[in-house]
Parts: C-alpha cells; structure tokens; sequence
C-alpha cells in the first residue's frame, strides 16, 4: 500500500449535495448528461469518469458534496452547460474493486479504509471513484478504482 501522487486533471463536471442513501436518485441522469454535452461540445475525453466525494463519511444519512467529473484534455474550448475546471492535486491510496454498487462499501471501501488506518495515514476527507469499466449498478463486472486521499 503506496501513497500515490495525482496531478491536476481537467475536468467538465458538476457539483451537488447528496447522501449516501440518496446518491443513485439524486444523480439521475447526470453522468450521461455530461458524457453527452463533453461529446457534442468539441472537447475529447482522456480517461474514464470520475465521482469525488468531498465529506462523506460512510453514513448513509451524512450530506456531502459529490462531483461527477470527466477528465478531458483541455477545457480551453469548451462551451457546454456544465463546468470547466480541475481536480485538484491529492495524495492517495487506491485499490481496484470489482463488483456491483451494493458491495462497494462492504467489500471495497471497508477493507482499504481498515488497510490504511492499520497503517497509520490519516484520511483527508475526500474519495475518487474512477470507473475504469462500467456496464450498471448491478453488474459483477464493473471495474472501480477506488482512491481515499490521505494528510
């Protein structure tokens, strides 16, 4: 288990608040939305979708601030309804899941958040999701790549 260092990465993404209880609900169409508006707003996309969770903390009923993000290689031209910006920087551990939705907490999160207390890094309040390969919530072959920023 090593840290690993992100850069910046430009984004089209939009911001909301949600709970882990409300996410699926709450998100409704929004990845495809901005997947769409990427594709017909003349910016090419570099890299899967990324979900930040900025202040979740595994209790389903905590409000936090999700950013659905996806990378592209410039924002410089885009024209599109949603935002042009980037991710910041952060310190991270990763470990890949493999699995539906419903077994991230249990089966993805549980285990690194326990891997990386044992440790000893302090988490720093914010987690990627980048969906390296994404069929649906359901599915057994969804392929996550699960980042928890450290301090």
């Amino acid at each position: 288990m090593k840290p690993q260092q992100s850069d910046a990465i430009p984004v089209i993404s939009t911001k909301t608040r949600t709970t882990l209880k409300s996410l699926m609900q709450d998100i409704g169409n929004l990845p495809l939305d901005i997947e769409k508006d990427v594709e017909e707003g003349a910016v090419t996309q570099v890299g899967p979708m990324i979900f930040v969770y900025r202040g979740a903390d595994g209790n389903p009923d905590t409000v936090f601030e999700l950013e659905i993000a996806q990378p592209v290689e410039s924002t410089q031209t885009y024209k599109g309804k949603f935002d042009a910006s980037s991710l910041e920087p952060i310190t991270y551990i990763e470990r890949r899941f493999t699995g539906s939705f419903v077994d991230i907490g249990s089966k993805g999160y549980e285990p690194l958040i326990n891997d990386i207390l044992k440790a000893g890094h302090a988490m720093a309040g914010q987690c990627r999701e980048v969906y390296t390969h994404w069929v649906n919530p359901e599915s057994d072959e969804n392929i996550t790549e699960l980042q928890i920023a450290i301090a």
